[in-house]
């Protein structure tokens, strides 16, 4: 269980950074007001899915921005913690989505921008 975060949070701190693995279910605690979900960095070579712990102290309005980028077709998957559509990817593409936290759970703002 998370307890309070002391952490200085953005705008004023850094947004905090979570790199995916290549496949697979990623556990991400989401603590900081912004998050970058990088699944740019280490290129999908099979599905992913990404479940949120979230921190009982995380205000609404707090955002996450995930990057996934695949080898081939591998798609990434909104799991616990978040609700929106499927990232598919496609070879040597970059898709880009936005969420929200709305108290309960990240909802994805708009369809995923490909790069």
């Amino acid at each position: 269980m998370l307890s309070e975060n002391p952490q200085v949070r953005h705008p004023f701190g850094e947004a905090a950074i979570a790199v995916l693995p290549a496949s697979g279910a990623a556990s991400v605690t989401i603590q900081n007001d912004l998050t970058i979900i990088d699944g740019e960095t280490t290129q999908a070579t099979a599905a992913r899915t990404v479940n949120l712990e979230i921190a009982p102290d995380l205000k609404a309005g707090a955002r996450i921005v995930v990057k996934h980028k695949a080898s081939a077709t591998a798609a990434l998957t909104p799991g616990t913690g978040m609700t929106g559509a499927e990232l598919t990817g496609t070879a040597t593409k970059l898709y880009v989505a936005e969420y929200i936290y709305d108290g309960t759970k990240f909802v994805q703002l708009a369809p995923a921008l490909e790069l």
